[in-house]
C-alpha cells in the first residue's frame, strides 16, 4: 500500500513538472499538434504589440500591423491556435498556427526566450534530452585525464559538477545586473518551497557600470548535500547578491538541467 501511494505521488509530481513547462527550447517539434494560447503582457508592454507574427510563410508581411512595428496586441491576446506544422530554417523555425478563423505564421528563435509569447494548453511532455543538451563535458586544465560538466547560462545561472580528490563537488554560479551598488557579502538562492541556499565566504564580483547604467553582480555557491537534494526537487525563484535581489523566471528549466547534471559521470 505504501509503495502504491508513493508511486501515485511520484506520477502526480511528474505531471506537475510537465504541465509547468511551456517553452520548447531547441525542440519546437514538441509543439506539433499542440494548442497554444497567446499570453497577456504586462501593462507597460502592451503598446509594443507582439513580435514575429506574420501573414505569410515567407515572413514578409507582419500580421495585423502595427503596434510599434509589431502585430496589434488586441488582435492576438488570449487567442488559441493549433500548431499544425514546424519548419526548420537556417537559424530559426516557422510555426504554422491555425484556428477556426485563419492561418498565420510565427518566427520562432530558440535563443530568444523572451520573444516566446505562448502558453501550451496541457503543458509539454519533456524528454530527457531536452535538458541534457544544455550540459557540456570539458577537460580539466590542470589534469587532462580528468573532466568536469558545466551547463549553459540561463538567466545568468550555470551549474558545475567536478571531482576533486574523489569527492564530487557541485557549484552554482549566478550573474545579474543592478543599478544599485552594495558592499554587503551575503549570497543566497531562494526556492519555491521557501528554502534558502546560502554561500559560505562567497566570492562576489561586481563589474563597473555598463552603458545601461547597471553594475554586473556575480557570485557562486558550493553546494552541500542538502542543497543538492533541494535543487533536484524545487525551482529557484529568487537570487540575491549583496542584498540585491533578482526574480528568477525560468525555474522549470533550471530544475531540469540540474537533475540531468546529477546523472553525469
Amino acid at each position: 500500500m505504501k509503495k502504491l501511494t508513493l508511486l501515485l505521488l511520484l506520477l502526480v509530481f511528474m505531471s506537475v513538472l510537465a504541465n509547468a513547462q511551456n517553452y520548447p527550447d531547441f525542440f519546437p517539434q514538441l509543439l506539433l499538434n499542440k494548442e497554444v494560447k497567446v499570453l497577456e503582457k504586462k501593462t507597460e508592454s502592451v503598446k509594443y504589440g507582439y513580435d514575429n507574427f506574420y501573414e505569410d510563410k515567407s515572413l514578409k508581411t507582419k500580421y495585423a500591423c502595427c503596434d510599434s512595428y509589431n502585430s496589434k496586441y488586441d488582435n492576438l491576446v488570449n487567442r488559441i491556435f493549433t500548431v499544425t506544422k514546424v519548419d526548420m530554417i537556417s537559424g530559426y523555425f516557422i510555426l504554422t498556427l491555425t484556428d477556426d478563423k485563419e492561418t498565420l505564421y510565427f518566427k520562432y528563435e530558440p535563443r530568444y526566450r523572451f520573444k516566446y509569447p505562448f502558453e501550451v494548453i496541457g503543458g509539454l511532455e519533456i524528454p530527457d534530452y531536452y535538458y541534457c543538451h544544455h550540459i557540456s563535458k570539458k577537460p580539466s586544465s590542470q589534469d587532462p585525464t580528468k573532466h568536469f560538466f558545466i551547463s549553459e547560462k540561463e538567466e545568468g545561472i550555470s551549474f558545475f559538477k567536478m571531482k576533486l580528490d574523489e569527492i564530487t563537488v557541485y557549484i552554482v554560479d549566478f550573474t545579474f545586473p543592478s543599478k544599485v551598488l552594495s558592499d554587503a557579502k551575503e549570497v543566497y538562492l531562494k526556492l519555491e518551497n521557501g528554502a534558502i541556499i546560502s554561500g559560505v565566504n562567497p566570492n562576489i564580483k561586481i563589474e563597473p557600470k555598463n552603458e545601461y547604467g547597471n553594475y554586473l553582480y556575480n557570485a557562486n555557491i558550493t553546494l552541500k548535500s542538502e542543497d543538492i537534494e533541494l535543487l533536484k526537487n524545487y525551482k529557484i525563484v529568487e537570487e540575491s547578491i549583496g542584498g540585491i535581489k533578482e526574480e528568477v523566471e525560468y525555474g522549470d528549466t533550471h530544475i531540469g538541467v540540474f537533475n540531468c547534471l546529477v546523472t553525469k559521470e
